[in-house]
């Protein structure tokens, strides 16, 4: 029998192909910058490629193939033989460089998605350990190598090789597991005040210092204006603005723009300058992630206060008081709904009151539904809600309250056992005319007025109670 060949979509393999592709390069130009970095004598002095490796795969777990890990191998091999190398020294450090970059992944991937974008206190703890394992892990396998190409003792090779590794994950990785696209300010759409733009422009400021001053305390310099930005901005914008600092500190150093040699061995001096500056970094990526967790807290109790959680409707205090202010507010006339649910706790007795929830839960989100963009509407407890309508005369009024009844009258909710609850509600309608003083809990109280004439007339209903 004749079978056809096998043909494979170009989608399936376009993939795997562009993942290929991108890692290779990401990997292959970050190794470029780092060897290109290299003092003559010694290791790179900023070594990017394996820090920007293990935060892709971390970002992203879909990467982390077999296929993508080759990938980056051979991409490290390739940028160190295009600048000189030789293979046998160019296989022992990408050994290294992977060996790191893979046990910084294992450890990463055992973690909470919280803490992989570093949203928590405890987050930059874990990265410390875990950066500090990594670079360990790295420094011994790649010790040898950098004996064999830079005539160093083993012990100078682990320790050099370690705390660059250290300070290169501690600065670099932070921008990239935090990233959350393109910023407002990018983008256009957030333009600072320069009130607000002050943090930053005093870590221009102290860091120039830094730099003309000089001396071996001057990287501490702008430590202050980081740990303001800290505490002014986004937990990206203050690790993005770690990174630039500490990519100064360290071209500063390895270059001698700025220090004095502590120690008659100037290596040990920039090693311990180097684990200085990755730990003054480690300060104001907690600072920014204690600030954020504390805003997100405040954010949610805000959000609480605000809004009911079943329903999602305005909390009873907070309609009560926008409802006031928007009454005052108003140019024109102003309608109050009040609005029951039907016999709601014969729902509750016969379904449960989890079955109830439901019911209010979408209740609310129809009645909400239902209402204009500048209309508010809130839960004042139990079954009961009202809204207020700016700026309606009575017939649209009437309209709005109609739409509202007939979306709540649609409403289903499935019982476990397969029944079909619905539900009706009865609406009470008063209306404010343009000039008229009457206060909004008179308004409300008319309203409510008018709701229970709806439930005697047969309820699912709407009535309206003018003023007297």
């Amino acid at each position: 029998m004749k079978t056809s060949p096998k043909t494979y979509s170009v989608e399936f393999l376009s993939k795997p192909l562009t993942d290929v592709l991108l890692v290779a390069t990401v990997v292959f130009t970050a190794s470029l910058f780092g060897i290109l970095s290299r003092p003559v004598g010694f290791l790179a002095a900023i070594w990017p490629a394996n820090a920007i490796l293990l935060a892709m795969m971390v970002r992203n777990p879909r990467l982390s193939t077999l296929t993508n890990w080759l990938a980056a191998f051979v991409a490290f091999i390739a940028a160190d033989l295009i600048t000189g190398n030789n293979f046998d020294i160019s296989l022992r450090l990408t050994i290294a460089n992977i060996v790191g970059a893979v046990v910084g992944y294992q450890l990463f991937m055992r973690l909470a998605p919280e803490d992989r974008e570093l949203s928590r206190p405890i987050s930059i703890v874990c990265l410390l350990a875990i950066s500090v394992l990594a670079a360990a892990s790295a420094a011994a396998v790649g010790a040898g190598a950098a004996l064999m190409l830079f005539e160093r003792s083993l012990i100078v090779g682990f320790t050099s090789w370690f705390t660059t590794e250290l300070v290169n994950m501690l600065i670099i990785l932070p921008p990239i597991l935090t990233w959350q696209g393109i910023p407002d300010w990018l983008r256009g759409r957030r333009h600072y005040t320069f009130f607000e733009a002050l943090p930053v422009i005093s870590l221009v400021v102290l860091t120039l210092c830094s730099q003309i001053i000089g001396g071996p305390g001057a990287f501490a310099y702008p430590i202050p204006a980081l740990i303001w930005c800290a505490l002014s901005y986004s937990l990206f914008t203050t690790a993005t603005l770690t990174l630039c600092f500490s990519v100064i500190q360290i071209i500063a150093l390895v270059h001698g723009f700025q220090y004095v040699t502590l120690r008659d061995d100037p290596l040990a001096a920039n090693i311990s300058l180097r684990i200085a500056i990755a730990l003054i970094a480690l300060g104001p990526l907690a600072v920014a992630s204690v600030n954020a967790a504390r805003e997100e807290l405040l954010e949610r109790l805000n959000h609480a206060a605000t809004f009911d959680s079943l329903t999602g409707a305005l909390s009873r205090g907070t309609f009560l008081e926008r409802a006031e202010a928007m009454l005052i507010n108003a140019n024109g006339s102003v309608a109050v709904l009040m609005l029951d649910v039907d016999h709601f706790k014969s729902i509750n007795d016969r379904y449960g009151h989890f079955v109830g929830d439901q019911v209010l839960a979408q209740v609310g989100n129809a009645a909400m539904k239902a209402t204009r963009p500048g209309d508010l509407f809130g839960r004042l407890g139990g079954e009961e809600f009202a809204a207020i309508l700016p700026g309606v005369s009575e017939e649209e009024a009437l309209a709005v309250a109609e739409r509202i009844r007939l979306a709540i009258e649609s409403v289903r909710v499935r019982h476990p056992d397969g029944a079909i609850v619905s539900t009706s509600a009865s609406l009470g309608l008063s209306l404010k005319s343009p000039g008229n003083t009457e206060s909004f809990l008179n308004l409300l109280s008319r309203a409510d007025d008018a709701l229970y004439l709806a439930k005697e007339r047969g309820r699912n209903c709407i009535e309206i109670k003018l003023a007297a």
